[in-house]
């Protein structure tokens, strides 16, 4: 039980830390409206 409990434990940690959020605001993303109606095409 001890064990178990050490696991989950461990586990929701992991869990927390990993679903941090990483958005980079510097960069401006388009939508996909705004690229095929802007005129510029890239491939």
């Amino acid at each position: 039980m001890k064990l178990f409990k050490t696991l989950s434990i461990l586990l929701l940690t992991i869990l927390i830390f990993s679903c941090g959020s990483d958005d980079d605001n510097s960069q401006q993303q388009q939508s996909t409206q705004e690229l095929l109606t802007s005129g510029k095409w890239y491939q």
